[in-house]
């Protein structure tokens, strides 16, 4: 059975590339392949290998991108930023092309990557009409140009009722839950190195330790939150310090987040 391009997406923690000359590990983005039902990630050179460039190169086109807020992996892997650009770096994409990898992100985000994440706001996965386009999506493998037109559409009307709902809000919030996580399993790392190395003095130990501990607490508690109310305020902006683009979450949207939440169960 033919190798599948699914989507580029974030890798789970602590994952490496599939292919087996590489297995270095995936940090950032990473081309998801599907072959006969078995998914596996891979960094972008590899996948060219794994499937062959003319095929990557097509099926590319027909596949979500949910990568392109994250601002803090762009020059960890030359190779994969040459790559991936290609003859169509994003700024020569024409009209079509971005109507297209619009609609695309926007599917996914709403019927499977975000909308499945937990204590994810239920509104997120609650069009009836984005999920059947998003089926008839997985079983052909492409949008057809009705289907990238209703997409767009159902997401300005959604826009015009939240602000929230919007696909660039939309991938700040998914890509802030991964960042988040990242930041999470370094914290945790310097737990397990605080147990095994710890400080000579007991009071400054235990201090140590309930200092990591509330920090695990504190990642936990924003991740909830921003995928309830689907926005982080300023404050817990410049707090976390996350690699976001600059105009992600702006004061309007935490007014939004309080106006809208009133009428919604968050």
């Amino acid at each position: 059975m033919a190798i599948l391009l699914r989507r580029r997406d974030f890798a789970p923690l602590h994952t490496s590339c599939a292919h087996p000359a590489c297995q270095r590990e995936l940090t950032g983005g990473a081309w998801f392949l599907d072959h006969d039902g078995d998914v596996r990630t891979f960094h972008t050179i590899c996948a060219q290998e794994t499937m062959g460039y003319p095929s990557f190169q097509e099926q590319r086109r027909h596949v979500p991108d949910l990568t392109t807020h994250d601002h803090s992996h762009r020059d960890v892997d030359a190779m994969d930023v040459i790559v991936s650009e290609g003859d169509e770096a994003p700024c020569t994409k024409s009209m079509g092309e971005r109507r297209r990898q619009n609609a695309l992100n926007y599917l996914a985000l709403r019927c499977s990557t975000l909308a499945e994440l937990p204590h994810i706001h239920p509104v997120v996965g609650a069009d009836a009409s984005l999920h059947e386009i998003h089926g008839s999506y997985v079983t052909r493998g492409s949008l057809i140009a009705g289907e990238i037109s209703t997409v767009l559409d159902i997401e300005g009307t959604a826009q015009q009722a939240s602000p929230l709902l919007a696909r660039n809000n939309l991938m700040n919030v998914y890509t802030a839950y991964y960042q988040l996580k990242c930041k999470r399993r370094d914290i945790a790392f310097h737990r397990i190195d605080a147990m095994a190395c710890p400080l000579p003095n007991p009071v400054a130990q235990e201090k140590r330790v309930a200092m990591l501990d509330a920090s695990l607490s504190f990642m936990d508690s924003i991740s909830r939150q921003l995928l309830r109310k689907l926005c982080l305020t300023p404050k817990q902006l410049f707090r976390l310090n996350l690699s976001l683009p600059v105009d992600a979450f702006p004061p309007r949207m935490v007014y939004a987040s309080r106006s809208w939440g009133r009428g919604l169960a968050m």
